[in-house]
């Protein structure tokens, strides 16, 4: 019973990976995760050249439709379009009850993940934030004279020890 179980999976497998051969170069990529549609495509091509290890050119020939992706290539965006693990640094995870479990049984719920993006967007942000204010520093550092820069200083120190002061007591 097995065999035929192990036949059936297999038979199911490879139609599902003809019909995946079958779509164009791009919607493979984008259905194995790697790009999405808002991606200018310059930075795409490096991206899925990075990802499959291949020349930007050759990217360019897939999404041209001047050359059909190699064995190899469809095989790894199929493979990533599954779900499958690609690497040994997700060896021993596992799905169940749909949660991602760890080699070590920890379990990560959906929820977290979700929160993980929100938290690294977050991060980003004021990184932007913080940048373009250190560059509106630089700027305004250039216009005031190093007297009057001295003055500001003092004057922001006087402010925060009265602000520290107030709210201590």
């Amino acid at each position: 019973m097995k065999k035929t179980n192990a036949k059936k999976i297999k038979k199911s497998f490879d139609t599902e990976y003809q019909n995946f051969k079958l779509r164009p170069f791009s919607e493979q990529c984008f259905l194995a995760g790697i790009v999405h549609y808002g991606i200018e495509p310059a930075q795409k091509y490096v991206l899925v050249a990075e990802y499959l290890g291949i020349s930007d050119r050759t990217v360019r020939r897939y999404y041209d439709d001047e050359q059909l992706p190699t064995e190899p290539v469809s095989r790894l965006l199929f493979v990533q379009y599954c779900g499958f693990a690609q690497g040994c640094g997700w060896s021993g995870w596992k799905m169940r009850n749909g949660l991602l479990i760890s080699p070590t049984n920890e379990s990560v719920a959906p929820d977290l993940i979700g929160r993980l993006w929100l938290w690294r967007n977050e991060r980003n942000a004021t990184l932007g934030k913080v940048k373009r204010l250190e560059k509106e520093n630089e700027r305004l550092k250039k216009l005031i004279s190093p007297e009057t820069m001295d003055h500001i200083s003092n004057a922001a120190a006087i402010l925060n020890n009265v602000l520290t002061m107030k709210a201590a007591s």
